[in-house]
């Protein structure tokens, strides 16, 4: 099963914010392993690229990271040649996201982007949340913590919830990922409450889909 993600450079400047939000959930306020006293990224950094990941380039010049610390996903081979010329000390793999996270060996992963235009239901959503919990649970037990942050269509996710009998968009995306972690084996998910207060809400332009942001810190 394929994840949908943008194919543009992401310059916009609702991105450019949405980026910065992305950043503020791993500060040495905030977290106690991810990074140092002066804010650097101490682990592996891993997200969905679009073309010629121009987000890496975005999260460098932040000079929280270093490019070998840099995990690209795309399943489309082209983009992932160019990107490894771009950033050629950074890890590119052309895989499906599920895969990449099943069969990942190693445990040097602090924060996991998961961005795309998917919607927040359904079986799709189901296996990708799961697939990309199992990933970061493994990383917490070597390193302490791990970070997910999950982007979707909040537009699409709220129009598909046939049940969400006047609730918010926010309250729907919160139910989602609560209902799959409801079933998990591990008990860490299953206690995860979720805090609509905290997710980011936003549009990369006037006239798209509404896209929220909602950060796990484990």
């Amino acid at each position: 099963m394929s994840i949908s993600q943008h194919d543009n450079s992401y310059n916009t400047e609702a991105k450019t914010k949405w980026r910065e939000f992305v950043y503020s959930l791993a500060t040495p306020d905030n977290t106690s392993t991810l990074t140092n006293d002066q804010g650097i990224y101490q682990y592996k950094w891993m997200e969905l690229v679009g073309d010629n990941a121009n987000t890496f380039q975005q999260l460098l010049d932040t000079n929280k990271i270093q490019e070998h610390q840099l995990i690209g996903i795309d399943r489309r081979e082209d983009n992932i040649n160019n990107c490894k010329q771009l950033f050629p000390n950074a890890q590119f793999h052309n895989i499906e996201w599920n895969d990449f996270c099943m069969t990942y060996p190693n445990n040097d992963i602090g924060i996991i982007i998961l961005d795309s235009f998917n919607a927040a239901y359904g079986k799709d959503f189901k296996t990708i949340l799961n697939n990309t919990m199992t990933l970061a649970l493994r990383q917490k037990e070597y390193i302490g913590e791990c970070l997910v942050v999950i982007n979707v269509d909040g537009s699409k996710t709220y129009r598909g919830y046939a049940h969400h009998k006047g609730m918010s968009i926010r309250d729907v995306l919160k139910t989602n990922i609560e209902n799959v972690f409801k079933y998990s084996d591990s008990y860490s998910l299953r206690s995860i409450q979720i805090n609509t207060n905290s997710m980011y809400e936003y549009k990369q332009y006037n006239n798209s889909a509404n896209m929220l942001t909602c950060g796990i810190l484990l």
